[in-house]
């Protein structure tokens, strides 16, 4: 399921046992589609999303890894961006991401809380590890 900065939903929803595509609801069938849920690797095609945050979430339906891939393109069909999440589901468990699309359209994944600032850490170390070796 993908959740738009608008809050508009495409995608399965085990909640309600539904396919849900409210992006074409409101913009047409042209804007937003869907594979289906039954089908083994889905896949969610946005035309000319908007700027901001979106929500990618996933149910696990039983046990084994996954991944989510998350691509820009440009209107002539080039890459311009793209983001791959990876990990072990579990039957009934939930996953989100949260995921930054630019205006340029480049994709910027949200950092775990605890990830950001030790990159941050080892970042600043690099730097004054750096600084400090000795001229010869």
């Amino acid at each position: 399921m993908v959740t738009t900065p608008d809050g508009l939903r495409i995608g399965y929803d085990p909640t309600s046992d539904t396919v849900v595509n409210e992006i074409a609801e409101q913009l047409g069938e042209e804007y937003a589609e869907y594979s289906g849920k039954d089908t083994e690797h889905q896949l969610i095609t946005i035309l000319d999303p908007d700027a901001g945050e979106y929500l990618v979430s996933a149910s696990g339906t039983g046990t084994g890894d996954y991944k989510i891939i998350v691509q820009s393109f440009s209107a002539n069909n080039t890459l311009i961006s793209d983001y791959e999440v990876n990990g072990t589901a579990s039957s009934g468990s939930q996953y989100s991401h949260e995921i930054e699309l630019r205006e340029d359209h480049t994709v910027i994944p949200e950092f775990p809380s605890l990830i950001l600032p030790l990159f941050m850490i080892a970042t600043l170390l690099a730097v004054i590890i750096y600084m400090r070796k000795p001229e010869k």
